[in-house]
């Protein structure tokens, strides 16, 4: 954030970060990108874990499971663990879960639209633009469809 608050990046495994005043909301997340976060978002599926996925200027999405909920142990509260990081060739700007949590899909400067597998790490090309892609979604009734917006 701008203020330097939440969510707060440091170096190092999720075994090496010191735990997270969960009172305060933060949780510390391993892996900071080169540059500015452009987009966020979050998966609840309960298959996922609680994912978070963050899309950067430097064409880097980061995803992490999250363990924030306050029904899990206080030892484990505001930590994190990295997942998977993978790239578009210019600024990743979108980003959403598929209704299910086990897919990412992703959108770019690079007119890209990108499905990411968490399960094998697969990465496709699932669409393209004429322009930047800026957002993209999916809907719970069309848990196989992904629509995607550009300045094309």
């Amino acid at each position: 954030a701008w203020d330097g608050t939440a969510p707060s990046w440091e170096s190092g495994t999720a075994s090496e970060l010191p735990a997270a005043d969960s009172s305060a909301g933060v949780v510390r997340l391993p892996g900071r990108p080169d540059e500015s976060v452009s987009a966020l978002c979050w998966c609840a599926a309960p298959a996922s874990s609680e994912l978070l996925a963050a899309c950067a200027w430097d064409g880097t999405v980061r995803i992490w499971s999250v363990c924030a909920a306050a029904s899990a142990p206080l030892a484990r509260r505001g930590g994190a663990a990295h997942v998977a990081t993978y790239s578009h060739e210019m600024a990743a700007l979108a980003a959403a879960f598929a209704p299910q949590g086990g897919i990412l899909f992703s959108g770019g400067a690079d007119a890209a639209v990108r499905s990411f597998e968490l399960s094998t790490g697969g990465l496709s090309a699932v669409g393209s633009h004429g322009g930047p892609v800026v957002a993209v979604a999916t809907a719970e009734p069309h848990p196989s469809m992904v629509l995607s917006a550009s300045l094309d």
